[in-house]
């Protein structure tokens, strides 16, 4: 089916994607769970593409990373605490994405995954730190909140 806003239709397809890969991961043995190769590829989708055509749609609220993240289910992950405003957060996160500043971190003697860090490389910077099973659930707040200023805010 065609767009018919491409900018909140790519951002509703890609989380639906993730929410499909969700159901059935389960089934698969885990040599071959790649939810964190689809999450990297998603963030393209969510965080460099939305950013650079609704930029003025990016919410640009003071950070209390205690209060602003913890309604999405934010308790474990790291932040940079000199970012000052979620658009400040979004924008380094993009830049992480954008020059591959990802590196992934297993603190178990399984080899999983457990955190995700982004590095804005271009700045030197060190933006998150995101336990594996923290960072969907902030993607969808941060895509849902892109959705919700577009509709609400037409250019």
């Amino acid at each position: 089916m065609n767009y018919t806003q491409i900018e909140v239709d790519f951002i509703e397809r890609t989380l639906e994607l993730i929410d499909q890969y969700e159901t059935y991961r389960a089934d698969l043995p885990p040599d071959k769970q790649y939810n964190h190769t689809l999450l990297i590829n998603c963030l393209v989708g969510l965080i460099i593409l939305p950013k650079e055509k609704t930029y003025s749609r990016i919410p640009k609220e003071k950070l209390h990373f205690e209060q602003t993240l913890a309604g999405c289910g934010i308790k474990k992950s790291k932040f940079n605490d000199t970012l000052r405003d979620t658009k400040e957060l979004f924008h380094r996160l993009r830049n992480a994405v954008a020059h591959f500043g990802i590196e992934v971190i297993s603190v178990t003697r399984e080899n999983q995954i457990d955190i995700i860090r982004f590095t804005d490389v271009e700045a030197g910077m060190f933006v998150a730190d995101f336990h594996s099973d923290e960072i969907f659930p902030f993607l969808k707040y941060y895509a849902n909140t892109i959705i919700d200023n577009i509709k609400n805010y037409p250019a």
